[in-house]
């Protein structure tokens, strides 16, 4: 028996399907993009509210451990501080695709 010499596809129908898998991709990279952006998010807002409880925590005395709320508060900060960075360069990195010339 003779192998299928049938080779891939070419003019417009391959150009359609290469274009149809690379949206495909890009779809899916940017899906990835945002749930990661949206973990982020999430991870900061759960540590400023471990922060909050802390805080509030020592205010009332149910906890006498001071390092334990300065440790909270600045796992919050680190982590809000990350997040905005992120999110400031992606902005900034979007600004300057949309500058570009095609």
């Amino acid at each position: 028996m003779q192998a299928n010499s049938i080779g891939p596809l070419t003019g417009p129908l391959a150009s359609a399907d290469n274009l149809a898998a690379t949206r495909m991709r890009q779809t899916q990279v940017f899906d990835d993009v945002l749930s990661a952006a949206s973990a982020m998010f999430n991870r900061a807002n759960a540590l400023s509210t471990e922060a909050d409880v802390a805080q509030i925590d020592f205010a009332t005395g149910r906890t006498d451990n001071f390092l334990t709320v300065i440790l909270a508060q600045e796992r919050a900060y680190s982590s809000m501080n990350f997040t905005v960075n992120v999110v400031t360069r992606a902005v900034q990195a979007y600004q300057e695709i949309m500058r570009m010339q095609v």
